[in-house]
């Protein structure tokens, strides 16, 4: 993913590394309509030919909004474009049936054109991940961190009111990642996947 993935990767590996062998894959800056970068469905064609991961887990979106297939951001003709990129990069990483994917929804940011720019992305990829239930899974981090799409910096977390984002207003910090991290292994754990 880009830099959103970042600190989720490290508690990911922290808490399941021991077991399996977790790679981190991130890249800053990046996103799926802004090719020029890092082209993701042809990276994710070449670390799934590569790699084969039994799972790979997304998070990816925070730095889109660029134009795709000659249409702005964030209408339809957007949104049905980064679904089909999406979906193309669900269907690589799940390899027939031979791999998981879980791909993380963008919480709501806290103000500015990024508002509009992740309701279409998350908009675009529960779009992308019709029909594929067999191989993706939604992990809606919006319920969870924003629901009702309201923006907070704090929540409660174990009976204590607790900071959840970076003061940028996009990122998770440390405790949020690591909430984040706990929703992922729940989902692999219902899935199977871990013990």
């Amino acid at each position: 993913g880009d830099s959103m993935i970042q600190i989720i990767d490290s508690y990911l590996q922290q808490r399941i590394g021991g077991r399996t062998r977790v790679r981190s894959d991130a890249h800053i800056s990046t996103g799926i309509s802004k090719p020029s970068l890092l082209d993701w469905p042809a990276h994710a064609r070449r670390r799934a030919s590569g790699m084969r991961p039994d799972v790979t887990v997304m998070f990816l979106g925070a730095n889109d909004g660029f134009p795709m297939g000659g249409a702005a951001c964030c209408g339809r003709a957007w949104r049905l474009e980064y679904a089909r990129r999406a979906r193309g990069m669900m269907r690589t990483y799940a390899r027939g049936g031979r791999g998981r994917v879980y791909w993380l929804l963008l919480p709501a940011p806290r103000g500015g054109n990024f508002r509009k720019v992740y309701f279409a992305v998350n908009a675009a990829l529960r779009r992308a991940a019709r029909g594929l239930e067999d191989d993706v899974r939604i992990v809606d981090l919006v319920e969870v961190f924003t629901p009702g799409w309201r923006y907070r910096d704090s929540m409660t977390i174990g009976g204590r009111t607790v900071r959840v984002r970076q003061s940028d207003g996009v990122h998770l910090n440390t405790t949020g990642a690591s909430l984040a991290a706990t929703l992922v292994i729940r989902a692999m754990r219902r899935d199977r996947i871990l013990r």
